[in-house]
């Protein structure tokens, strides 16, 4: 387990809707917190795409899936940035 990852989620994701919930606009907290996440929206984009793509036929399913499989395991790699150790 990734603790600086938890422990950045734990801040970024509650404290925008804190903030605007005490400021009487909580809905722009939530949207806040969504863009705190942008590769969970990314994947979630990918896998509608992929879904959409394996509507097609079996081919297309089977490329759909390799698209969505891969995206997945190309966002979790290492980066030679990094030394080898996981992305944040």
């Amino acid at each position: 387990m990734n603790r600086a990852a938890v422990a950045r989620a734990t801040v970024v994701v509650p404290a925008p809707v804190a903030f605007e919930r005490a400021a009487g606009q909580p809905a722009y907290g939530a949207l806040a917190s969504m863009g705190a996440l942008n590769s969970v929206i990314a994947v979630a984009a990918v896998a509608m795409l992929s879904g959409m793509i394996s509507t097609i036929g079996t081919v297309a399913s089977t490329s759909g899936l390799s698209l969505l499989l891969n995206t997945v395991i190309i966002g979790n790699s290492t980066s030679p940035v990094t030394g080898g150790r996981p992305r944040p």
